[in-house]
């Protein structure tokens, strides 16, 4: 059985062993295995100072149907929204960290952490995300954050994260010395 855990300021809930082990082993198999030969849009997410690569894709629900345990885990998140949902699989090397950067492109989202020893860092309203420019080789101008002070939620295979404000800063990080996966999902309904 699920506990949960509110982080308020954030609009963040976290459920905490949300699916059964042998499900989310599965997904994260089957995850890493869409990031190898899926379809889909394919980038970096490294934070600029992270140690190692944070590697992202971005699918439509027709590009994971036909994997049980990765159409399982987003139809037990996402309902009746499931066939409209986006996946975005991330794959984060061994101490591996995203850059802090806001979802405003979506309306809610979720993350299941398909392996242990993760963390979700998040900067609360009231506190100063330090935005500064850098040009970045992929994207061109980008806007980057380093703030000073952030809350952090460690995170175990099977935890999802609910991300109610999607304009909050935050980033993926690995704590491991072991590659690791998480799904994000979404719906633009």
């Amino acid at each position: 059985m699920s506990s949960f855990e509110t982080f308020a300021d954030g609009g963040i809930i976290v459920a905490r062993q949300m699916f059964d082990p042998a499900l989310v082993d599965a997904f994260a198999t089957e995850a890493n295995e869409l990031l190898e030969r899926g379809r889909g849009n394919y980038y970096f997410t490294t934070g600029e100072k992270s140690p190692s690569l944070v590697q992202s894709k971005a699918l439509d629900y027709a590009n994971f149907s036909g994997h049980v345990a990765v159409t399982k885990v987003v139809a037990g998140i996402m309902g009746p929204l499931a066939p409209t949902s986006r996946l975005v699989i991330n794959r984060q090397a061994p101490h591996a960290f995203q850059r802090f950067h806001p979802d405003f492109h979506v309306k809610a989202i979720a993350m299941l952490h398909g392996n242990g020893g993760g963390a979700f860092d998040f900067v609360e309203h009231d506190v100063n995300p330090n935005p500064y420019e850098r040009d970045d080789d992929q994207m061109g101008i980008i806007t980057e954050y380093a703030p000073n002070d952030f809350i952090n939620i460690t995170l175990d295979a099977g935890d999802v994260v609910f991300q109610l404000d999607t304009g909050i800063i935050h980033r993926g990080r690995n704590l491991s010395d072991k590659p690791r996966i998480t799904g994000a999902m979404y719906t633009s309904l």
